[in-house]
């Protein structure tokens, strides 16, 4: 689907559109609810918006997730990609290895999923998120890690950021810090988006969540 400024110049489509540029471009008489819910949209949520207050049809749209950005992978014989696992749910964690609330938690509970959900088609995808420290977090100090904490789900290193210490998958998804667990839905887009310790019913029941409503549309 292709966006339009006001004089009808294409500034970008569903899954590469900023809320900003989306703002900029809405004409101001659009009414509030509908910019609402195109910010919703626009955000990853699935919701039906009307892309102009002239529009009398609503469409449904979907925002992709942003790509991985990862320069080195441990647990997987081949890089991963959301690109290459579309059609499958995925659940993406952002830690560090200095992070406590990761280390306490946060990583022992992507585990746990990795094991529970084996068995469905659920793709656990950890990411190393290093912001600070980071010569003490090196790709060599993770690969000790992950053996000592016996970690066996994909996890691949974010890639450095430019001029920044935010590596580049941490800016894409926004992330306010770690340890963050997003769950992309089967069709690319963001389901959920949490930042901090989050308990084990509640993530499990938004992964049991989206692994039914496969089931129920598939039926």
């Amino acid at each position: 689907m292709k966006f339009e400024d006001r004089a009808g110049t294409p500034i970008g489509t569903a899954d590469a559109i900023t809320i900003e540029r989306w703002k900029a471009a809405t004409p101001e008489k659009t009414g509030g609810a509908a910019r609402d819910s195109i910010y919703r949209s626009l955000t990853g949520r699935r919701v039906l918006a009307s892309l102009s207050p002239d529009s009398k049809s609503k469409e449904r749209f979907v925002v992709l997730a942003p790509e991985l950005a990862v320069s080195h992978w441990f647990n997987t014989s081949e890089p991963l990609t959301l690109s290459g696992l579309r059609g499958r749910p995925v659940l993406l964690h952002a830690f560090q290895m200095l992070c406590p609330g990761c280390v306490a938690h946060g990583t022992p509970q992507t585990q746990r999923a990795f094991e529970l959900f084996r068995q469905s088609d659920l793709q656990v995808v950890g990411l190393h998120t290093v912001f600070e420290h980071h010569e003490a977090m090196t790709p060599v100090a993770l690969q000790a890690f992950i053996h000592e904490y016996r970690l066996t789900f994909p996890i691949g290193v974010d890639e450095a950021g430019e001029g920044t210490p935010i590596p580049k998958t941490m800016q894409r998804y926004g992330m306010q810090g770690t340890p963050t667990s997003i769950l992309i839905g089967r069709d690319g887009s963001i389901v959920h988006h949490g930042f901090g310790q989050q308990g084990d019913m509640a993530l499990g029941a938004i992964i049991a969540a989206e692994l039914a409503a496969f089931r129920h549309a598939a039926s």
